[in-house]
């Protein structure tokens, strides 16, 4: 973003800035999905990251919202119905998260579980590692209270 208010614009130099993966995700042609600061699906994805770390091995969706939503990530709610289609938070993982060459997001059966996606490629980046680099980001700048941070 290039325009608005100067003291936005200082805070943006001053902030840490956006770790290399996530920076080589963006400058990529055709861009891969990358979720953006601050919504639902950064939130989904810092949550998966925690309990990726933990050990925790696949999850069903009430857990991945309830952990996410207690990250305070997300500027609303993933509860909340919003659009003229009432879509809520987890609208972004049956379409953006879990397609893609590799998907960021898998789904495992039986019991419609979800964990990172851990496959990647040559100019493809596995889920784990793209939710890792968002998870960083996110605590970087303080918008992530999760009791598991990932390291620095």
């Amino acid at each position: 973003k290039k325009t608005g208010p100067k003291a936005d614009k200082v805070d943006r130099l001053l902030s840490t800035p956006l770790p290399a993966l996530l920076v080589a995700r963006k400058r990529r042609v055709p861009t891969p999905y990358l979720p953006r600061d601050r919504t639902c699906g950064h939130a989904l994805l810092c949550a998966l990251d925690a309990f990726a770390r933990s050990g925790a091995g696949p999850q069903k969706k009430d857990a991945i919202m309830a952990a996410a939503e207690r990250t305070g990530i997300s500027t609303v709610s993933l509860y909340e119905k919003s659009g003229p289609m009432r879509y809520d938070g987890w609208a972004c993982v049956g379409g953006n998260l879990t397609t893609g060459d590799p998907p960021l997001v898998a789904k495992v059966n039986p019991g419609m579980r979800f964990t990172l996606s851990t496959a990647s490629g040559p100019g493809h980046d596995a889920g784990r590692d793209v939710a890792a680099a968002l998870h960083a980001h996110a605590h970087n700048r303080g918008w992530c209270s999760c009791a598991n941070p990932p390291p620095r």
